[in-house]
């Protein structure tokens, strides 16, 4: 006979999976949600592989390929890319959250907020792309 464990019950296992949170529990918002946090995190490993020689007075952190490079600071500048995409991240989705009723069942998702969370993804999406390009000039 097998034992019934209540510790991993489906109603619990259900609620972990969902987060029991309104936003969270729709699954595109879900997938939107966890392809941004990829992509800032996969930005900041890329900037902080980004050599801090101690002979490097300088790094690259403005490029454009008209006129090469127009910009050059400390490697410390080099993480105000992938920290604004932090603080941009964190406004979108504290602000997607508060548009979701608490109650709201999960099929019931304000338009407002799947907007924010997709320009999530695409903003997440932008500020990777830059830290690969400045990874990349700095490495030549």
């Amino acid at each position: 006979m097998v034992r019934y464990d209540p510790v991993w019950s489906p109603k619990l296992l259900r609620s972990v999976v969902t987060f029991r949170d309104p936003m969270l529990a729709h699954p595109f918002l879900r997938w939107c949600g966890i392809v941004s946090l990829a992509f800032l995190a996969t930005a900041w490993i890329t900037i902080i592989a980004v050599p801090n020689l101690p002979g490097a007075d300088a790094v690259v952190v403005h490029y454009t390929t008209t006129f090469g490079i127009d910009a050059l600071g400390s490697w410390r500048d080099l993480l105000r890319l992938p920290l604004t995409g932090t603080i941009l991240l964190a406004v979108n989705l504290t602000i997607a959250r508060a548009l979701v009723a608490p109650s709201a069942p999960p099929d019931v998702v304000p338009p407002a907020t799947i907007v924010l969370i997709v320009a999530s993804v695409v903003i997440e999406f932008t500020v990777l792309v830059g830290c690969l390009l400045l990874w990349r000039v700095n490495m030549r």
